[in-house]
Order: structure tokens, then sequence, then C-alpha cells
């Protein structure tokens, strides 16, 4: 997971990503991640 601010504005990114290396060898990832806008009251504002 990471999260970033590009500017002042109050709203924060947050990008899901999956650790591979936890896997069982060979798993089949259907959806990787997911990358979030967020705003500062914790609202979800878009998903990507």
């Amino acid at each position: 997971m990471s999260i970033w601010q590009p500017n002042d504005n109050n709203i924060f990114f947050v990008r899901f990503t999956p650790d591979l290396s936890r896997c069982a060898p060979g798993a089949i990832i259907t959806d990787g991640g997911a990358e979030y806008a967020v705003d500062a009251e914790g609202r979800i504002l878009a998903r990507q």
C-alpha cells in the first residue's frame, strides 16, 4: 500500500498492490490492485 498527497488540497491517493512474494507459486492474480482518491474525512471520491 502506498499513500501520497500531490498538493495541499486535502485529497489523498491510496494504492493497493498485491505482494506476489506471499502468493503460492503459479497463483493467478485476476484483480491486481486498486487506486483510490480519498478526502481528508476518509470518503472515497474515485476509484481507478
